[in-house]
């Protein structure tokens, strides 16, 4: 009988002892019925989601089943507790993430500073990708990597090629990620990885740091380079006057990405589409950002993405 922690799927919905959905399982995106071969270890699941939400009193964190650990939302609807279950995952290789040439060569260049935001909607692999060229860098270029994630999602830490990553959860009942982002600044660590942007503090200290020469590398939600960097300086907004001059010189790349589905040997798969938008040393997209001129930044990404894919046409 096939178990829980070795079972492949994107979400799990915990709803009673008797009922749980079910989505991803083994590559099929539909939300179904969790098969009756998994509900023993649903129901032992369950038991441990129930203790731990009640001894942490965070809706958040994660737990370890088998060898496998999850992250674990706790939503309370109006007749009881749904617990969420996603799996955390070692990151990929940056060279298996499909996002091409221009936008892969541009995220692991050796002199990247600033904050580098992945931006999308949701569930289209914003974490994974992130995860990935930040280990990927460590791995390439050493020193010391910073991973703080509300609650972790991947696993990071450890050694990585020539340097090595800490993990730290940003809890929010011990400062959040505001705490956490202060401490990574102050830690001696190179890079830093967020799990998301959620707060106005978070967005000026992740700029900060950037302009103070450390690599930022972390998620955010828009349907575009544009609205991702909007979002940021909406949350930036919240706690400084001259949010803009703080992304205008904080930010270095803003990359959007989409998962669009493909026929591939008979099979539907889906695979990475990707836009990107260069802000460091880009002097009309700096101006166009210290203005607040987010929609006239169009034009701008419409240029870099055309000659992004004249390169590449060129080199191939």
């Amino acid at each position: 009988m096939e178990r829980l922690n070795a079972t492949r799927f994107v979400d799990l919905y915990i709803v009673n002892e008797t009922m749980s959905q079910i989505s991803g399982l083994e590559g099929n995106p539909a939300l179904q019925l969790a098969p009756s071969y998994l509900l023993d270890d649903i129901a032992e699941v369950r038991a441990k989601c129930e203790h731990l939400y009640r001894a942490k009193r965070n809706p958040e964190f994660y737990l370890t089943f088998g060898t496998v650990s999850y992250r674990v939302t706790a939503l309370e609807s109006i007749n009881q507790t749904v617990f969420t279950l996603r799996q955390t995952n070692v990151p990929r290789a940056a060279a298996d993430l499909g996002l091409g040439d221009a936008v892969l060569g541009a995220l692991l260049q050796e002199n990247l500073r600033g904050l580098v935001l992945v931006c999308g909607e949701r569930a289209v692999g914003k974490t994974s990708t992130a995860a990935s060229v930040f280990v990927e860098r460590i791995k390439m270029y050493g020193g010391l990597g910073l991973a703080i994630e509300d609650p972790p999602e991947m696993k990071m830490e450890g050694p990585h090629g020539k340097g090595f990553v800490l993990q730290v959860w940003a809890d929010p009942q011990k400062g959040g990620y505001p705490e956490q982002m202060r401490r990574g600044t102050r830690s001696g660590a190179e890079s830093i990885f967020l799990g998301e942007i959620r707060d106005g503090i978070t967005s000026s200290e992740a700029c900060r740091a950037g302009i103070d020469g450390q690599l930022v590398v972390s998620t955010g939600h828009g349907g575009s380079p544009i609205e991702g960097l909007e979002r940021i300086h909406a949350l930036a907004s919240q706690n400084e006057r001259a949010a803009s001059q703080l992304l205008a010189d904080g930010v270095a790349l803003v990359v959007w990405q989409t998962l669009e589905p493909v026929l591939i040997a008979g099979s539907h798969k889906k695979r990475a589409r990707t836009k990107m938008l260069r802000v460091k040393g880009n002097s009309s997209v700096q101006a166009k950002i210290r203005e607040g001129k987010f929609s006239a930044l169009v034009q701008d990404l419409d240029q870099q993405s055309n000659a992004a894919a004249w390169t590449t046409a060129a080199i191939k």
